[in-house]
């Protein structure tokens, strides 16, 4: 045992065992599998691996554990139960579309999850007429800032926005494209024109319109 990780399982796998060693301290939420021969001699190691990853490696299935908290032994079904656009569970985001399952990837090939980057996740995707456009949410020095890809049907992000308020969510037309009212105002769309306080500005709107005969 080492100061910062422990092996806590071993399974048979016809020519040995994989072995899997659960991190700790730095290396807390990773996890190493070792593939051991029949005298218990370690042939390989794996890198440090996260939980997605070791869905997406298959280790679950191995070790019949359920690494990435979705519920689920191994990929889960393809579901789409809160209607986002994003296949529920599965370690990596997936879009949705007509029941099938489109992993979301760079044009590398790499796949994006919740764990990609500290400061955004992506919280919807909508289907377009060239693909899909999903929607990042930004959290701690990106809160309140939302980013928009454009993906292809192969599930590959081909263009990305720069990050946005609340308000250009709106000008921009995404308010009524993701079905959402970013700015708060309780409409989704530009709100009706209306002047209730008479100073000749419409109320309840993110940016200067002037009011004029109802317009």
């Amino acid at each position: 045992r080492s100061r910062n990780w422990m092996a806590t399982k071993a399974v048979p796998d016809g020519n040995g065992f994989d072995v899997l060693l659960e991190g700790s301290g730095p290396l807390v939420d990773r996890y190493s599998v070792w593939t051991v021969g029949t005298d218990g001699v370690v042939k390989t190691k794996s890198s440090w691996l996260r939980a997605n990853q070791m869905l997406s490696l298959g280790y679950e299935d191995t070790f019949n554990r359920d690494f990435d908290g979705d519920g689920f032994v191994g990929v889960p079904p393809i579901n789409d139960d809160n209607g986002d656009g994003l296949v529920d569970g599965g370690g990596h985001y997936r879009l949705y579309s007509s029941g099938s399952a489109i992993d979301l990837t760079n044009k590398r090939g790499r796949k994006y999850s919740d764990q990609t980057n500290p400061v955004w996740d992506a919280v919807q995707a909508i289907q377009a007429s060239d693909g899909f456009k999903v929607l990042l949410e930004g959290s701690d020095r990106l809160a309140g800032l939302y980013k928009v890809w454009n993906v292809d049907l192969d599930g590959v992000v081909k263009s990305i926005s720069r990050w946005i308020r609340a308000n250009q969510m709106l000008s921009r037309g995404y308010e009524d494209a993701f079905n959402r009212d970013f700015d708060g105002d309780t409409f989704v769309g530009a709100p009706p024109a209306s002047d209730v306080d008479g100073n000749g500005l419409a109320d309840a709107d993110a940016h200067y319109r002037l009011y004029f005969g109802g317009n």
